[in-house]
């Protein structure tokens, strides 16, 4: 069940990266002027590399931490 739980709050993370990164990318859009086509596919872009980032940050510690 701990496992099931996990899946389910790093997918949840996934749906706010999303969100978040293309918020960001809105508002750049809005100030800078940028033009950016499909704003959505470009947040999702950005949201999931910052997922990926956190996923590698996990897995680092993860490790570090077994060493001890």
């Amino acid at each position: 069940m701990k496992i099931v739980k996990e899946i389910i709050l790093w997918l949840l993370l996934l749906v706010f990266m999303f969100l978040g990164g293309t918020l960001i990318l809105k508002i750049f859009d809005i100030l800078l002027k940028l033009g950016y086509e499909n704003i959505w596919y470009s947040g999702f872009r950005v949201g999931f590399a910052a997922w990926m980032g956190v996923i590698a940050n996990e897995i680092y510690h993860y490790f570090k931490n077994k060493k001890k």
